[in-house]
Order: C-alpha cells, then sequence, then structure tokens
C-alpha cells in the first residue's frame, strides 16, 4: 500500500478518535452540571458544583457556586 495512504488514514482516524473524546468530555461535563442544578439547596448545589470542578479540573464549573468562600476555594485550587 502507499505509504501517503495509510498515513492519512491514521491521521484521519486519529482526528475523530479526539474529536469523539472532546464530545464525550463536553456532553459529561455538561450532564454532571444539570445534575448539581437538580438538586435542592444552594449549599448542595455548592458542594456538588465544587467537587465537579475538582473532578475535571475545570475552574469555570466554580463560577456556578454562590457561596463566596467555597467559590474562593474552588478557584484557589484549580489550576489556570
Amino acid at each position: 500500500m502507499n505509504k501517503k495512504f495509510i498515513f492519512g488514514c491514521v491521521l484521519l482516524l486519529g482526528i475523530i478518535l479526539i474529536s469523539f473524546a472532546a464530545f464525550s468530555y463536553i456532553k459529561l461535563n455538561e450532564t454532571m452540571d444539570k445534575d448539581c442544578e437538580s438538586l435542592s439547596g444552594d449549599d448542595n448545589k455548592d458542594n456538588c458544583y465544587h467537587s465537579l470542578a475538582h473532578k475535571l479540573n475545570n475552574r469555570s464549573i466554580c463560577n456556578s457556586i454562590t457561596n463566596i468562600e467555597i467559590k474562593e476555594h474552588c478557584l484557589s485550587n484549580i489550576a489556570e
């Protein structure tokens, strides 16, 4: 087989796999975010968002936290 053809196939497969992984991560993030939102009580939601932010290492989730102390802790413990 032609080496360029094989390289192209491998490259295309890599792009597909990376795209799938990124899409899965985004959907997981959205699903877990909705799970936190469905909880009753601000404390429960804040703790859920805090845990989720650490699990996914995603500072932007900290912005959903309403308690200032928990939000500051969240933001200060996740790298930018």
